[in-house]
């Protein structure tokens, strides 16, 4: 097992330093001598995946992190079943390419699948076809899980239902998920056929939403855009095609040479403040020139931010970013993003990415999914005070309306706001009392807006 006495690190979004004791275990053994260690110490320990998450609930100042990272393997696969076993610590990437030759997918994949399968249920993260699905809880089939008393136990909607609840979206606050039992589904093809809807303002985007008529569906929101074009962009729809054979009518050139090209003016772009330029240019050239319908290979399709180059802890450094990413309910739809639009020009609240989705009702006491449509700002750090006060109007607004804000990319909630948007937070809490009661699993994030 090794061992880091003082593990600075950073989160995704760059924002704040932390130092932590790190420890990368490799078995179960390594793990329950780690909360004995921590027991006799009085330490607090806090497990994660590939740290990916954006602030503090990634962060165990002067305590204890575990890395999951060698709990990669895949256990079991059982093709008639389509139950597939894998440990935490395994990369939804991995997953993908082991499970997609075999003519299988899964469910509620984000646009960044480097992520850990024991992170993407911590935090119940979602995707792309997650209006039909829900989150990525939704796909798990059972969780075993080491908690605070060094005893192992399984759980599931059938069994264990109240701990799996916690256990899904809970932050790693409750227990170390050690392993999972994922549900599989056929894959239809591996292609699909995209088209390219573009909206002049955020109500035409939530009307191609609505309509549920394709697999796949995200879009790119101009937030510099005002009046009757605010909230414009484009929206792109995919269907699995049936088409074995295709000419890509894209451009599909992976030089590397091209790549780092592309990233360096792109990032030149994010730290100058020129967006608004960039956004102008693109949105037009995808209304006028760009092909509006294509085919894309289904493991292409997946990597969103990867193959745009939107790495946004690396375009953003040295400055960081910062980021909400809110969900609206079905009921005044309409009105509520234009108020949230109208009201990010008023503070000039600039995003330099800005996406779309719509997503359905998942399980988990802290999961943000629900049943509406959800969408992050995300803007370059250049005044942190400046920008907290901001984003806390926001927040207020989201209070008043008890919209959700996503707590792996939060940066300001504070505890009475939690309660009240995530109306399941004291459940939460009786949960982790229950199967923590020393109070051995924390992060930054708990004492700040939990606890």
């Amino acid at each position: 097992m090794k061992v880091i006495k003082r593990y600075n690190f950073k989160g995704w979004a760059g924002i704040s330093k932390t130092r932590s004791r790190y420890y990368i275990p490799s078995s179960t053994n390594d793990l329950k001598k780690i909360l004995f260690l921590a027991n006799a110490n009085g330490l607090k320990i806090l497990p994660v995946g590939s740290q990916k998450s954006y602030f503090d609930t990634i962060y165990n100042n002067n305590n204890i992190i575990i890395s999951m990272k060698n709990f990669n393997k895949i256990l079991s696969y059982n093709k008639s079943k389509n139950i597939i076993e894998v440990g935490a610590g395994l990369s939804l990437t991995k997953l993908i390419n082991y499970i997609v030759p075999k003519k299988k997918i899964i469910h509620s994949i984000p646009g960044s699948p480097e992520i850990s399968i024991g992170g993407a249920i911590s935090n119940d993260v979602h995707g792309k076809d997650s209006f039909k699905y829900g989150g990525f809880c939704n796909q798990v089939e059972e969780i075993k899980v080491l908690l605070s008393n060094n005893k192992m136990i399984n759980c599931s909607l059938k069994k264990n239902k109240s701990l799996f609840k916690a256990i899904c979206g809970g932050l790693g606050l409750v227990g170390i998920i050690i392993s999972v039992k994922l549900k599989l589904k056929n894959l239809p093809s591996n292609l699909l056929s995209t088209q390219v809807i573009v909206c002049d303002k955020i109500t035409d985007q939530l009307k191609v939403f609505n309509s549920n008529k394709f697999d796949y569906i995200y879009s790119w929101i101009d937030c510099f855009s005002k009046k009757n074009k605010i909230g414009r962009g484009v929206v792109f729809a995919s269907n699995f095609s049936k088409t074995k054979k295709y000419k890509n009518m894209e451009s599909h050139i992976n030089l590397k040479l091209v790549d780092k090209f592309v990233f360096y003016i792109l990032k030149f772009i994010f730290l100058n403040n020129l967006v608004n330029c960039l956004n102008f240019i693109y949105f037009n050239y995808v209304k006028y020139f760009k092909s509006k319908s294509y085919k894309e290979d289904f493991k292409e399709s997946i990597y969103t931010l990867k193959k745009n180059n939107l790495d946004l802890g690396r375009l953003s450094s040295p400055k960081g970013f910062l980021e909400f990413q809110i969900l609206v309910p079905e009921k005044n739809q309409n009105k509520i993003c234009l108020d949230i639009f109208e009201i990010c020009q008023k503070l000039k609240i600039h995003g330099v990415l800005v996406g779309g989705k719509k997503i359905k009702k998942s399980n988990g006491y802290l999961s943000f999914c629900d049943n509406g449509f959800t969408f992050g700002i995300t803007v370059i750090n250049s005044n942190f005070k400046e920008t907290k006060n901001k984003f806390k109007i926001i927040y207020n607004y989201c209070l008043k309306k008890r919209l959700k804000i996503y707590l792996c990319k939060d940066f300001f909630i504070t505890k009475s706001h939690l309660k009240k948007i995530y109306p399941n937070t004291n459940k939460f809490l009786n949960l982790k009392k229950l199967y923590d009661k020393k109070e051995l699993f924390i992060s930054d994030f708990y004492l700040r807006a939990i606890k």
